[in-house]
């Protein structure tokens, strides 16, 4: 037997075989059809429950409803019935969900990927240089030789010491390479010289004050060898190189200066090559001649209490960490005393590549003044 709600509310009694068909209401005289199978109980519920909240209409209380009515009881009786079919709905639509969410869409979407994937399946970090916390800042490699020349514009050669020639040039050497100033040479180790160069008449060399009136004269006037290697050494400021000297060839005169470094592949060396005048202001040299990139990095209040340490005034301080800042090294005059008693010494202060350490050392000393920093 089927029991269902026709559209007047009354209950209609079927043969399990009308499932399907139209049949007519007792009460209204409508053809009503039959429920065909369970899916429609959800319908049907939600008819009851319309029902339940409904008030009975005056021809219902009077036809049923009472304990002698007679007939079977149907889900319109009570709300127990009713609340436990809206459970089973409830559990059927979650379930419905659940199925669509899980396999259904990802079905439909075979080209993307899961949301999260097992860290087994990542593919492996892509590897990165290294950035030093202090030290020159853009670093990468784990050792070798950074170097660099003020100007910028100066032409340096490297080549194994083994393949050099004392007082040759570098550009001559058996297996030299050639560099530039702000570059990095790395994968080897050993014993290399490096070579900075530049020609006398270069603009960068032009834009010092006295440069053509003091240098430049006198160096056309002096004899070639000795006479004009004195001259180099003495305008320039010392930066620590082991070789100072003038060639002249046939249609240029260059100025060469020359260091010696020992490299290893664990760790690393700078080379700062400076062609400076020796009584040009550091404060000058900041602020018209360095580049203005701040590429290294150090531990601020250590370096200045080594400054002042050292006997750099407080109005240098600044200029001398800006350098060291910009560049990671600057050659400072530290004379002190007057007349006889006036000592010249020649320091050059120096922020490690690579760990960012500072460093100083002597360049030179000697007695009698000086009009350098």
């Amino acid at each position: 037997m089927i029991e269902f709600k026709s559209p007047c509310g009354h209950t209609v009694r079927a043969r399990d075989e009308d499932a399907g068909r139209d049949v007519k209401c007792n009460y209204c005289g409508k053809e009503v059809r039959v429920p065909s199978d369970r899916a429609d109980d959800l319908d049907f519920l939600m008819s009851e429950v319309g029902a339940a909240s409904a008030p009975a209409s005056p021809a219902r209380k009077a036809r049923g409803g009472g304990p002698f009515s007679g007939g079977r009881r149907t889900a319109e009786s009570g709300p127990r019935d009713i609340i436990l079919k809206l459970t089973y709905a409830a559990a059927a639509i979650t379930a419905v969900v659940i199925v669509t969410r899980n396999y259904v869409l990802p079905a439909l979407a075979p080209g993307e990927a899961p949301e999260e994937a097992s860290a087994a399946h990542q593919p492996p970090p892509e590897p990165r240089p290294r950035r030093a916390t202090f030290g020159l800042t853009d670093l990468s490699g784990e050792g070798g030789l950074y170097v660099s020349a003020i100007p910028p514009g100066a032409d340096i050669y490297i080549v194994e010491e083994k393949s050099w020639t004392m007082g040759q040039r570098i550009v001559a050497a058996s297996g030299s390479k050639r560099v530039g100033s702000g570059e990095t040479f790395c994968g080897t180790e050993g014993v290399f010289i490096v070579e900075a160069v530049l020609p006398w008449n270069d603009k960068s060399l032009k834009a010092y004050p006295d440069y053509n009136s003091t240098f430049r004269r006198a160096l056309e006037s002096a004899e070639k060898g000795e006479a004009s290697n004195a001259l180099a050494r003495q305008y320039f400021l010392p930066d620590g190189a082991t070789s100072v000297f003038v060639t002249k060839e046939t249609d240029q005169t260059y100025v060469v200066r020359q260091y010696k470094v020992q490299l290893r592949k664990d760790g690393w060396e700078s080379v700062t090559a400076f062609f400076v005048p020796a009584s040009l202001k550091v404060g000058d040299l900041v602020t018209r001649y360095l580049p203005s990139e701040l590429r290294f990095g150090f531990d601020e209040e250590h370096v200045r209490g080594e400054l002042e340490y050292y006997g750099v005034p407080l109005h240098d301080r600044t200029y001398v960490m800006d350098a060291l800042t910009r560049i990671g090294a600057v050659p400072y005059d530290t004379s002190g005393g007057s007349g006889e008693t006036a000592t010249r010494v020649v320091r050059m202060f120096r922020i490690d590549a690579g760990t960012g350490q500072f460093r100083t050392q002597v360049l030179s000393s000697g007695g009698g003044s000086s009009g350098g920093h």
